[in-house]
């Protein structure tokens, strides 16, 4: 937000506006049939008929991307999840997860079907130098070493079609 008016750069504007009277800049946008706004708290993102990027940010959101290839992000561990109420692979629906914002290296998607729940492995590691001798030199050698491994729960798919964490899971 800047001097306290709205702001836009393209054909589906985003503003930043204190919508709900926090103090805080929020996100609105209007795109093709949709409009969207998402605060820094619990919020609901509803995409139109088209091809919508979905990012909830922090707190528990609802997602629902409507017709379309959507793509649902996450790219916080706030220690809560979201919600996509209506993932279908036949539509083209995918998840991307953002390693590089959530920290650590992430692997592994899992879902679990009968809870929904979509989880992630995050790896930390540190570094460890280690020296090797090479005829008469003692060379360091850095070495990653695994210091903790956590499992985030990231989000709950509710009624999902043909979901498969293996194929419709993005980690970038």
């Amino acid at each position: 937000m800047e001097n306290g008016d709205w702001s836009s750069f393209d054909e589906y504007p985003r503003h930043l506006a204190d919508v709900n009277g926090d103090g805080s800049a929020d996100i609105v946008g209007f795109g093709a049939g949709a409009v969207t706004v998402s605060l820094a708290y619990d919020d609901e993102l509803i995409g139109g008929a088209g091809s919508d990027r979905l990012r909830g940010g922090p707190g528990k959101d609802w997602l629902t991307g409507g017709k379309g290839a959507d793509t649902f992000v996450f790219d916080t561990n706030d220690g809560i999840f979201d919600i996509i109420t209506d993932f279908d692979a036949s539509e083209g629906d995918t998840i991307d997860i953002d390693a590089s914002e959530l920290g650590g290296t992430i692997i592994n998607p899992v879902y679990d079907s009968s809870t929904g729940e979509l989880s992630v492995t995050q790896q930390t590691f540190n570094i460890e130098i280690t020296y090797q001798t090479i005829g008469n030199h003692q060379v360091p050698m850095p070495m990653p070493v695994l210091v903790s491994e956590d499992s985030i729960t990231l989000a709950v798919l509710e009624n999902p079609t043909g979901f498969n964490a293996s194929t419709h899971v993005n980690i970038v």
